[in-house]
C-alpha cells in the first residue's frame, strides 16, 4: 500500500522492482534444502511448539508457484537481472613523504 493506502500500480512495481520475484524464486530454489530441513528440525522440537511459536508449514514449491504467478501476470520483468560490473577501484594515494 502507499501513502494513500492505495495499491500500488503494477507498472510502478514492474519499474521499481523488475527482479524482486525472480531473485526470491532463484533463491528460494537454491536454498530449499536448506529452508526444509529448518523447518523439519524447529517443527519437531518441543520449545518451538508453543501457543506463541509454533512452526507453521512451509512447502516451498508452492511459495514459488505463487511468486511465478506474479511474474506471469506482469507485475515483475520476465527479463534475466544484468550483471553488475564489479566497482572500479580507487586509485592509489602516492606514499608519503618521510
Amino acid at each position: 500500500m502507499n501513502i494513500a493506502d492505495q495499491p500500488p500500480s503494477k507498472q510502478y512495481i514492474n519499474e521499481r522492482f523488475p527482479y524482486l520475484y525472480d531473485d526470491l524464486i532463484k533463491n528460494l530454489r537454491a536454498k530449499k534444502a536448506d529452508i526444509e530441513a529448518y523447518i523439519q528440525k524447529a517443527s519437531e522440537d518441543p520449545l518451538m511448539q508453543t501457543s506463541d511459536t509454533k512452526v507453521k508449514p512451509y512447502k516451498v514449491d508452492e511459495e514459488i508457484a505463487k511468486l511465478q504467478k506474479f511474474i506471469d501476470t506482469g507485475w515483475m520483468t520476465t527479463a534475466p537481472r544484468p550483471k553488475e560490473e564489479p566497482p572500479e577501484e580507487p586509485p592509489a594515494l602516492p606514499a608519503p613523504d618521510a
